[in-house]
C-alpha cells in the first residue's frame, strides 16, 4: 500500500466505481469544471477566467467561458493522464484517470466525464472531500490465479447462459409479459449496454484473465445495490472478494433464474388446467392491477410530481446567434434546439457549418409543418444530431492506443486468418506506426508543451492518417476476414459498405436533400452505424464500381471518381456529403479496400492505396485451413459433436487436389459441410456409427472427383503424345492458381511454312509464337546446334515447308499472358529436329528475337503447380531466383518458427544476405533455397538467362555446335 498525495473527488448519490470499468458520469458544468481544477497539467488551458471566482467557493460560476475551459480541458485530457480518487461517500474508493470530458448530445447541457478505475485507494477521513488534495493509499495487487479459476468460469459461463435462456424465453412467451419480476429483470438484461458489456466479460472469462479484476467487473456488470458495491469496493484482500462476489452475486443469480424457472413452470402448468372461467379470473387481476398502476401515474403528473431537473438549462448569450432563437414547441424540436445549443462546442464541425446550420433552424422554426420543406429540415436535422461528432471509438468502449500490443494483434490476426504474413506485416507496421505517434503526444503533453491552440479555443490533436489499403486476390483467400481481424485487434467497429454493381455516384456521396426520399451516401451512414469518427470501413469488391475503365457504362455520374475523394488522405479531411451539404472529417477512419482484379481500377483511384497481393493458398495451407478451421466449423453448424467426424490430412488433400480447383477455400467448406450433412443421416439412421471418413468413403459421400489433378490425366497420356513437339509450359490461372500448360506441335508438309494457333490464345501469347518461329529459324540458318551441313540444310528447307499447327489444350479457356515463349520456341525447335522433350520438365519465361529469358511472375503459384502435376524439373529466369529467395525466408522460416529471420518482428538477416550473395555472384546458383523447394515440392530449379541454357538444361552437351563461336549468342 503506497502513498500518493491525490484529487478527491465525492462521487455522486448511489454511484461507486469498480477497478477495471471504464464509466461515464453526467455531472453539470460547474461540477465538472471544479474537477479539472487539481491537475497543474491543465495550466495551458486558459482556466484562469474561468476559475477566477473560485477562491474559497466549492463550485464554478456558470458561464460561457466555463463551457468553453470545460470542453478545451477535455481535448488536452484525451492525451494527460489525470489521476483522482473516486469515493463513493465511504473511506476506500478507487484511483481512476479521466480519460475524457465532452458535452452530452442527449441531454440539457450535462457535461460527461469519462472515469478509467484503476486500483482501490483509501484516505484516513471520509469529511470534507469535496474536490480536495489528499494522501491516499493505493493498493496494488498483482496478477494472481485461484487453485478454483475453472470452478469460477464454469459458474459464470452458467449465470451468463440463463440470463441468455430468460431473454429469449421472455421474448418468446406471453406469460412472462405479465410478471412484474420479469419485466423488470427483462428491461435491465436486454438492453444493449448490458448485453454488450456482459458478452465482453464472458470473452474475458474463456481467456487466462485475472480472477480478482473479474470479480470487479462481474460486480460493476450486474444489477446489485449500491450498498453492495461499497461493500465490495472495500474488500482489499482479493481472497475475500473473490468470495463475496461468489456468493453474493454469481451464485445468487443463478439460484435466483432457477426459483424464478420454478414459479414460471407452476403458472405455465396451472394455466394448463385451469377451466375458462379460472383463466379469465386471472386476465381481470393483471388488468385490474394495470388499471390501478395507470391511474396512480397519471395522478402524479397532474398534481406535478415529475423527476427532479438534475441541470439547469443553458443561459442566454452562451450562442452569437441562437439566444434569439424562439423556444421549440414539441420535444423533437427541442432536441434540436439543445443540439444547436451545443454546437459551438463541437470541434469537427468548422465555424462557417455552424452557422449555417443555425440559420437552417431558424428557417425551421418559421417554416409551417404544413409545407414540405418542413419534412425536409426535419429530416436533415435528424441525420446531423445522429451523427458521432467528436467521438473516438476508445468512448465508446474501444482500446487506447498506447494500450496497443502489437504482439496481441499479430496473435489475433493469426487466430482469424493462416498464412498472408505479408499482408499482417503491413498491418503490424501500421499500427506500431500510429502507437508511436501517440506516445510522443503524450510525452509531449506531459512535458507541459501543450499546443497553443488549446488556449481559449476548442481543438484537436493533429490526427495521425490513417492507412488506405488495398488487398487484391482472387476470392475466397481471406481479404474480409482480414479486415475484420484488424478491427478486432484495434477494438474498433467495423462495416462493410459492398460497393458490387454501384452505378450512381449518389450511393457514395449522398443524395441532395432537396429530393424527394433523399438519403446520405453510404460513407455517412457507415459512420452512424459505428457511432465513432475513427471506425474500420470495408469498401468491398472496389472493383466492381462502374467506373473508371468502365467509364461507357456509368448511368449518374462517375461512382469510381467519387471515391477519389473518399480515399485520398489529403482530401478526406473535409469529405463533403451531398446531403449534409458541409465537410465530414474522414482521416481517422481506416479504410481498407478488396478487389478481385486490380488492374481493373482506374490509375488514379489505384495511387492512392497501398496495394498488398493475397496470392493463392497452396494445397498444404488449405489442408491446414480444413483442419483447423472449416471442419470444426461444418461439424458445430450442423449440430454435431466434437469427434463425431474425423478427416485425416490424406482424405483432406484428396478433396483439396481432386474436388476443388480455387484459389481460396469456399468451395472446400461446402465440400466438408457435404460430407458432414451425409455423415449426420448416418449418425440418425445407423447403430453402429464411425466417424472416420477414408479416402474410399469420398465417393459415397461427394460423388467422382470433379477435378482429377494432372498427375492422375498424365497417367493416361499415349505413347505418341511423348514424341518431339510437345513441350510442358506453366501457367497462371485466373483463380489464382498455378498449373501446367502442354504445348503441342505438329508439322504437315506444304509449299511453303505457315503457323496456325488453336486453344484460345490470346494476342500477346501469338506475338511470342511468331517470334518463336523467327528465332529457330534464325538457329537453322546459321547451324547453331552444330550438326553437318547437309543435314542442317535438308532440315531448313523441310522447316520452310512445313505448316505448323500449335495447339494448347482445354480450348474452353482462353489464354494469354508473357511466360511461353522458350516453351513455344523448344517446341518448334524440337519439332524441326525431330528430338522429344522429357515430359518431366516443365518452363516458363518469355523471349526475345536475341534468344534473352525475360523474367515473369507467379512464381509461386507456378512451381505448386509443377509439383502437382508431377514435374521433377523447373526452368525459371535466372532473374526470378530473388522470387525463389523471398519465398523460402517468408515460408520456409516461418514454418521453422525463426520469426528472428523473417518473421513480422524480425530483422530480415538472412533476406538481405541471399539478396547480397545473389548479387555478388554472376554464376547460376544453387543454395538453401533451391534444396528447400527440393526438400519441400520434390522440383530440381534450373536458372536460364538465354535460350542456350534451356536447350543445354534438356538435352545436356548433345549441341554445344558452334554456339560460342559465332558472334551472335542463342
Amino acid at each position: 500500500m503506497s502513498p500518493f498525495q491525490l484529487p478527491v473527488f465525492q462521487l455522486p448519490p448511489n454511484t461507486a466505481f469498480l477497478p477495471g470499468v471504464l464509466y461515464r458520469v453526467a455531472l453539470t458544468p460547474e461540477r465538472a469544471a471544479s474537477l479539472l481544477l487539481p491537475f497543474p497539467d491543465l495550466s495551458q488551458v486558459d482556466t484562469q477566467q474561468v476559475i477566477s471566482s473560485l477562491s474559497g467557493l466549492p463550485l464554478v460560476p456558470f458561464t460561457p467561458e466555463t463551457l468553453q475551459g470545460i470542453d478545451a480541458a477535455g481535448s488536452a485530457l484525451r492525451s494527460v493522464g489525470a489521476l483522482v480518487l473516486c469515493l463513493p461517500q465511504t473511506k476506500v474508493g478507487s484511483v481512476a484517470r479521466i480519460t475524457n470530458v465532452r458535452f452530452d448530445t442527449e441531454s440539457n447541457n450535462n457535461v460527461v466525464v469519462s472515469f478509467h478505475a484503476l486500483t482501490r485507494g483509501s484516505v484516513q477521513t471520509s469529511d470534507n472531500l469535496e474536490i480536495s488534495q489528499k494522501v491516499v493509499h493505493i493498493f496494488r495487487e498483482h496478477p494472481s490465479k485461484t487453485e478454483k479459476a475453472s470452478a469460477i468460469v464454469t459458474r459464470f459461463n452458467k449465470l451468463y447462459s440463463d440470463i441468455q435462456e430468460f431473454i429469449a424465453k421472455y421474448d418468446g412467451e406471453s406469460l412472462l409479459l405479465l410478471s412484474p419480476l420479469a419485466t423488470s429483470l427483462h428491461i435491465q438484461f436486454s438492453s444493449s449496454e448490458f448485453q454488450q458489456a456482459l458478452n465482453r466479460l464472458q470473452g474475458m472469462y474463456t481467456k487466462d484473465a485475472n480472477i480478482p479484476v473479474l470479480m470487479d467487473i462481474t460486480a460493476a456488470v450486474m444489477p446489485i445495490p449500491f450498498a453492495a458495491k461499497c461493500e465490495i469496493l472495500a474488500l482489499t484482500d482479493p481472497l475475500a472478494r473473490i468470495r463475496y462476489v461468489l456468493s453474493n452475486v454469481i451464485d445468487y443469480y443463478i439460484e435466483f433464474f432457477s426459483t424464478m424457472n420454478k414459479a414460471i413452470a407452476y403458472v405455465e402448468e396451472f394455466m394448463g388446467l385451469a377451466t375458462e372461467v379460472q383463466r379469465a379470473k386471472f386476465v381481470t387481476g393483471q388488468l385490474r392491477s394495470l388499471r390501478g398502476l395507470l391511474a396512480t401515474i397519471g395522478k402524479d403528473q397532474k398534481d406535478g410530481l415529475k423527476a427532479p431537473q438534475l441541470t439547469k438549462a443553458p443561459p442566454r448569450g452562451v450562442l452569437r446567434k441562437s439566444a434569439s432563437l424562439s423556444p421549440p414547441e414539441d420535444d423533437e424540436l427541442k432536441l434540436i434546439a439543445d443540439f444547436i445549443t451545443r454546437l459551438p462546442l463541437i470541434s469537427s464541425i468548422s465555424d462557417d457549418t455552424k452557422r449555417v446550420l443555425e440559420a437552417d433552424f431558424r428557417k425551421l422554426q418559421r417554416t409551417p409543418p404544413q409545407q414540405s420543406e418542413w419534412h425536409v429540415l426535419r429530416s436533415f436535422f435528424d441525420i446531423v444530431i445522429d451523427m458521432p461528432w467528436d467521438i473516438t471509438s476508445y468512448e465508446i468502449g474501444g482500446a487506447r492506443l498506447l494500450d496497443l500490443d502489437l504482439h496481441e494483434v499479430k496473435q489475433q490476426l493469426d487466430r482469424d486468418s493462416y498464412g498472408l504474413e505479408t499482408v499482417k506485416r503491413r498491418l503490424v507496421q501500421y499500427l506500431a506506426v500510429v502507437r508511436l505517434h501517440a506516445q510522443n503526444d503524450e510525452s509531449t503533453s506531459a512535458g507541459g508543451k501543450n499546443p497553443p491552440a488549446l488556449s481559449k479555443s476548442v481543438t484537436r490533436a493533429k490526427p495521425v492518417r490513417a492507412p488506405i489499403l488495398l488487398l487484391g486476390g482472387p476470392p475466397g483467400v481471406g481479404k474480409t476476414s482480414l479486415a475484420k481481424s484488424l478491427a478486432t485487434a484495434l477494438n474498433r467497429p467495423f462495416q462493410r459498405i459492398s460497393l458490387g454493381g454501384i452505378r450512381d455516384e449518389s450511393e457514395i456521396r449522398g443524395h441532395r436533400r432537396t429530393y424527394v426520399g433523399a438519403m446520405p451516401g453510404a460513407i455517412v451512414l457507415a459512420l452512424r452505424r459505428a457511432r465513432c469518427m475513427d471506425p474500420v470501413i470495408l469498401l468491398d469488391e472496389i472493383d466492381k464500381v462502374v467506373g473508371g475503365p468502365n467509364a461507357a457504362g456509368k448511368v449518374q455520374g462517375d461512382p469510381a471518381a467519387a471515391l477519389l475523394e473518399v480515399l485520398d488522405p489529403e482530401q478526406n479531411s473535409s469529405f463533403v456529403d451531398h446531403y449534409l451539404g458541409f465537410p465530414v472529417d474522414l482521416s481517422q477512419v481506416v479504410f481498407i479496400c478488396t478487389a478481385n482484379e486490380p488492374h481493373e481500377l482506374s490509375r488514379p483511384l489505384f495511387d492512392r492505396m497501398e496495394f498488398i497481393n493475397l496470392p493463392a493458398y497452396d494445397y498444404e495451407e488449405k489442408v491446414v485451413i480444413a483442419r483447423d478451421f472449416l471442419l470444426p466449423r461444418q461439424i458445430e453448424r450442423n449440430g454435431l459433436g466434437t469427434k463425431a467426424v474425423v478427416m485425416d490430412d490424406e482424405v483432406l488433400k484428396k478433396i483439396t487436389m481432386d474436388y476443388t480447383t480455387e484459389a481460396g477455400v469456399r468451395n472446400l467448406e461446402r465440400t466438408i459441410g457435404a460430407i458432414c450433412r451425409a455423415k449426420t443421416v448416418e449418425l440418425s439412421e445407423r447403430e453402429d456409427y464411425s466417424p472416420t471418413v477414408s479416402l474410399g468413403d469420398l465417393t459415397k459421400y461427394i460423388g467422382l472427383p470433379t477435378h482429377p489433378s494432372e498427375l492422375q490425366r498424365r497417367r493416361f497420356v499415349s505413347p505418341q503424345a511423348r514424341e518431339y513437339g510437345v513441350v510442358n509450359g506453366l501457367s497462371y490461372n485466373s483463380n489464382g492458381s498455378g498449373g501446367v500448360l502442354v504445348f503441342e506441335a505438329i508439322g504437315l508438309p506444304a509449299k511453303s511454312r505457315s503457323l496456325h494457333m488453336t486453344g484460345r490464345l490470346g494476342e500477346v501469347l501469338t506475338e511470342s509464337a511468331n517470334i518463336a518461329m523467327t528465332f529457330v529459324r534464325s538457329i537453322l540458318h546459321r547451324n547453331l546446334l552444330g550438326m553437318d551441313a547437309p543435314k542442317m540444310e535438308n532440315i531448313l528447307s523441310q522447316f520452310d515447308a512445313t505448316e505448323i499447327h500449335l495447339h494448347v489444350p482445354e480450348g474452353g479457356i482462353s489464354k494469354d499472358g508473357p511466360s511461353a515463349g522458350i516453351t513455344m520456341t523448344l517446341a518448334f525447335l524440337s519439332l524441326a529436329i525431330r528430338k522429344a522433350v522429357p515430359t518431366d520438365i516443365a518452363m516458363t519465361g518469355e523471349i526475345t528475337l536475341r534468344g534473352q529469358v525475360l523474367p515473369i511472375g507467379g512464381v509461386r503459384e507456378k512451381l505448386l503447380g509443377a509439383h502437382m502435376a508431377g514435374m521433377k524439373r523447373v526452368l525459371l529466369p535466372r532473374i526470378n531466383r530473388r522470387d525463389v529467395i523471398k519465398e523460402y525466408c517468408e515460408l520456409a522460416l516461418n514454418q521453422e518458427g525463426d520469426s528472428n529471420k523473417f518473421g513480422v518482428f524480425g530483422d530480415g538477416s538472412l533476406l538481405r544476405e541471399l539478396i547480397q550473395a545473389e548479387e555478388m555472384s554472376g554464376s547460376v546458383i544453387y543454395g538453401k533455397p533451391e534444396a528447400w523447394i527440393k526438400d519441400r515440392l520434390g522440383l530440381d530449379i534450373c536458372y536460364v538467362e538465354e535460350f542456350w541454357d534451356v536447350v543445354r538444361a534438356v538435352w545436356g552437351g548433345e549441341f554445344v555446335g558452334n554456339s560460342h563461336r559465332d558472334e551472335s549468342r542463342l
